[in-house]
């Protein structure tokens, strides 16, 4: 297979470091033109803003500052020369410092841009400016900001007690202020923390908190890169069901949405995904898209990733050469980030690279640089998941000493004040959180109910509707077992007894499938399907029903029509309808089961013309919700799930389902199917 040239990619990669828009979008034309996603990011928001000269002019001075400071926080991570530019414009408008709060968020801005360039003690001298400027203006939101940055930066440059006392700080304040989305940030932040300590369950936890809180804000595209780590996480441990679970359809996202460096990093854990299958080929393939996309990124702690990856593809595909080149741009790119864990890997491969192409010498010496990094590494490295977890237990320590002191201050006042205080205190604090909790928590707890109302209906019906036919049979087969009852008289009573248990079989059927959709979801395996056969199966197996309530069936179905579907989900979406059709039928109805070509494609149709549905039922089929259960017109019982499996099943197949209803005037359903 042809290998991308190193040196091209990084000559390229370089023109995209420069940090011009003008060049930026010269070089996106030149792209591929699957790089040409749509732009509606929060970055292409704001730059709207800036570059549209009405808009900006009219903002005053002090949000033009704030629009140029959340400018320079988006290009965090994609390009530090962005960043400079931005914040420098903000000076540039605040140059006396007038806008405390603007120059405080400035200066936090600058200590980004120096911590991603490499300049450690540059961007600590603006955090410690940031930090003496924020004890003047106590404005939450921009404290939060600024301990976020320092946990960001005590992370790259190993200071790991600092980190977390940052973090816990700054999501302490975001719980109190209700800051939702920068609590989810700081979690995100946390968890990727804890994956690249390889503590993957802890990480798990705080990926989970984040995607929660980003799901109840509405924020898609966060919760999009939450979930793209948490597919990382997951393949860190093999977890590859979990992998595919976060995975899925992440890279149309962030393509379709212009989220270049992330899907960058969705393209790199595919590739990684299928480095861990052993499948090189496609590995490779993704990680080639991968590269092309961080071109347009300033992010060498990335590029790292990538070549190292390429480093081992190569070395799997057996081109030897190739390998080696990027591993000489590998190891010269960890040495100056000064990250030893890539570059041991680096030297690792470099010494397997070099005994393939027969150079025992080089061999022997990448060896031997393995070794002594091995050995200063194990050493920093032996204890740095105790060290992490040691650096938390300090904080909380911290936290209790503090705690204490401030309880001993407490303790010298006067014994009444301090017992009436305290009460009213544990009283305001007491009724603070419930009304936080009502607040923040208000989604969450609307899902939680609708989990217990579904809770609750599985349980009666299994507690009423199930369990009362058995409970019958059982005690009718006890009394013919003692003698209480003659075989006539049980025959009498067979008829009634399996119209029971069939209903019973029936709604237990849709329950255990409507269950499997909640807790894991359907397979589906396709194949060609004679729809008037089933049809006619399905019609003798309600034979009892319809002639019951003296329904006339008209089963008009093409004798040829095949569709490509699942045969029990047809099976099961069939009697779903036709049940329906049944229960809410007047006496002497009729059923139409019909069959039609809309646009090209198969249509089913089952018509009746009962009692119809009202508006509230029709909105809870169109929002895909569980519709209540109404008895039918004879007080036939149901689960109120039946539609609701039948639209999943049916979408499972790449299908629709559709109504039309008027009360008391019947309803129609029907759905359709692609052709292959």
């Amino acid at each position: 297979m042809a290998s991308a040239c190193p040196t091209c990619s990084s000559f390229l990669r370089g023109i995209g470091f420069l940090g011009s828009p003008l060049l930026l979008a010269v070089i996106a034309f030149l792209l591929p033109t699957d790089f040409h996603a749509q732009q509606n990011s929060e970055k292409d928001s704001l730059l709207s803003v800036y570059y549209d000269t009405n808009s900006y002019g009219q903002l005053s001075n002090n949000k033009k500052i704030d629009l140029l400071n959340e400018l320079a926080n988006v290009y965090r991570f994609r390009n530090p020369d962005s960043i400079k530019f931005f914040v420098d414009k903000s000076l540039e408008l605040n140059e006396n410092k007038v806008y405390k709060g603007g120059y405080m968020e400035t200066l936090i801005r600058y200590g980004d841009y120096y911590s991603d360039s490499g300049f450690n003690t540059r961007a600590k001298k603006k955090y410690d400016q940031a930090d003496s400027l924020s004890k003047t203006i106590q404005d939450p939101k921009r404290d939060v900001f600024l301990l976020k940055s320092l946990a960001l930066h005590n992370m790259f440059v190993g200071d790991l007690r600092e980190m977390i006392g940052s973090t816990y700080e700054a999501i302490k304040i975001c719980q109190e202020e209700q800051f939702s989305k920068q609590e989810a940030l700081l979690r995100h932040n946390l968890g990727w923390l804890y994956s690249n300590n390889k503590l993957y369950n802890e990480a798990r936890t705080e990926f989970i908190i984040a995607d929660s809180i980003f799901g109840m804000l509405g924020d898609a595209s966060r919760r999009a890169s939450t979930r793209s780590n948490m597919s990382y996480n997951a393949l860190q441990t093999k977890d590859f069901d979990a992998y595919k679970k976060y995975a899925e359809d992440l890279k149309s996202y962030f393509k379709n949405h212009g989220e270049t460096l992330w899907y960058s990093r969705a393209c790199r854990i595919t590739s990684l995904y299928h480095q861990l299958i052993d499948d090189p080929e496609n590995a490779l393939h993704w990680l080639k898209k991968s590269d092309s996309a961080l071109m347009l990124v300033n992010n060498p702690r990335d590029y790292a990733e990538i070549l190292g990856l390429y480093n081992n593809i190569y070395f799997d595909l057996e081109n030897y050469e190739t390998s080696k080149e990027y591993n000489i741009e590998t190891i010269a790119l960890t040495k100056k980030l000064k990250d030893s864990a890539k570059l041991l890997d680096a030297y690792r491969i470099r010494n397997k690279i070099e005994l393939a192409l027969g150079d025992s010498n080089e061999a022997l010496r990448y060896y031997e640089l393995v070794e002594n990094l091995e050995n200063s590494f194990a050493e920093n490295t032996e204890g740095k998941n105790i060290k992490f977890l040691r650096a938390k237990l300090e904080f909380d320590t911290q936290q209790e000493i503090e705690n204490q002191r401030v309880a001993a201050e407490l303790e010298k006042k006067d014994l009444w004040i301090f017992i009436m205080v305290l009460f009213a205190l544990g009283f305001v604090i007491i009724a603070y959180l419930i009304r936080k909790n009502f607040l923040t928590q208000k989604e969450a707890t609307q899902q939680l109910e609708q989990l217990v109302r579904d809770k609750d209906k599985v349980f009666a019906v299994i507690s009423h509707d199930l369990r009362s036919p058995i409970t019958t049979l059982q005690e009718l087969l006890k009394l013919y077992k003692a003698k209480g009852i003659s075989e006539k008289e049980i025959a009498r009573f067979t008829p009634r007894l399996k119209e029971n248990v069939d209903h019973s079989s029936f709604m237990l059927n849709n329950l255990l499938y409507w269950s499997e959709s909640q807790m894991q979801g359907f397979t589906t395996t396709k194949s060609p399907v004679n729809v008037k056969k089933v049809a006619n199966e399905i019609c003798k197996l309600f034979q009892e029903a319809l002639e019951k309530k003296c329904i006339e069936i008209k089963c008009n179905i093409d004798q040829n029509l095949m569709l490509n579907i699942d045969p029990e989900h047809l099976n099961i979406v069939l009697r779903n309808l036709i049940s329906n059709a049944i229960k809410f039928s007047q006496l002497n109805g009729t059923i139409n089961f019909d069959s039609k070509i809309i646009d090209n494609h198969p249509a089913i149709y089952v018509c009746d013309d009962g009692i119809g549905m009202g508006a509230s039922q029709l909105k809870a089929f169109h929002q895909r919700d569980s519709i209540d259960s109404t008895p039918g017109t004879s007080k036939e019982k149901g689960l109120g799930i039946g539609l609701s499996i039948c639209q999943d099943l049916i979408a499972k197949n790449g299908g629709e389902l559709f109504v039309d209803s008027n009360k008391n005037k019947g309803s129609c359903f029907w759905f359709t199917l692609p052709d292959k």
